[in-house]
């Protein structure tokens, strides 16, 4: 008769804990996964937000073509999507216009939602009267036509533009959110 060595188990004890350090692994390695499809989701919300941001901007572009009286502040409310300010408003930390969001409308397109704020980069009281003084401005020079008969000297004209900064506000899915500043002319 042939005695076999009496088994101790150790090959079962060591195929446990091998296949309990494989499965924490899977789980790792799935939670990871998991967070990298997270993040791109988000970031692909901020990305659509960011360019819904166009349309605010379009909006207020056509807001400040139609306004005949721009010493008269909008005040923002219920029943308009922008606010209007004569003069320039104090910032946040961000550099964002200190306003109460909340207070006004939102225009919605799918699943976002936007608003805006229009101000005048003036400083001071309104009604202003000296732009180049208290407001940014921009100044461009044009040749008119001469004096007098007498003189072949040009006239020179002096066109002033006075600058506006739009704030949009967009939120999204997900809690996005997003803020664009953009400038123009008028």
């Amino acid at each position: 008769m042939i005695r076999l060595p009496k088994q101790t188990g150790a090959s079962l004890l060591l195929g446990l804990i091998v296949l309990v350090v494989l499965l924490i692994a899977t789980v790792a390695l799935m939670r990871s996964s998991d967070t990298a499809n997270l993040i791109a989701g988000n970031v692909a919300f901020k990305q659509a937000a960011t360019q819904l941001a166009e349309l605010g901007v379009n909006d207020a572009k056509g807001v400040l073509g139609s306004m005949t009286t721009p010493d008269t502040n909008v005040a923002p409310s219920s029943s308009t999507s922008y606010a209007y300010y004569a003069l320039q408003q104090t910032t946040d930390s961000a550099g964002l216009p200190s306003v109460t969001w909340s207070n006004m409308s939102t225009v919605t397109n799918g699943l976002y939602q936007y608003q805006y704020v229009i101000e005048r980069m003036c400083t001071g009281t309104t009604p202003v009267s000296d732009f180049v003084t208290y407001c940014s401005v921009s100044q461009q020079s044009q040749a008119g036509l001469p004096v007098n008969n007498n003189s072949n000297a040009a006239n020179y004209q002096v066109s002033t533009a006075v600058f506006y900064r739009v704030t949009v506000h967009v939120t999204g899915p997900h809690s996005s959110e997003s803020f664009i500043q953009a400038m123009f002319l008028k």
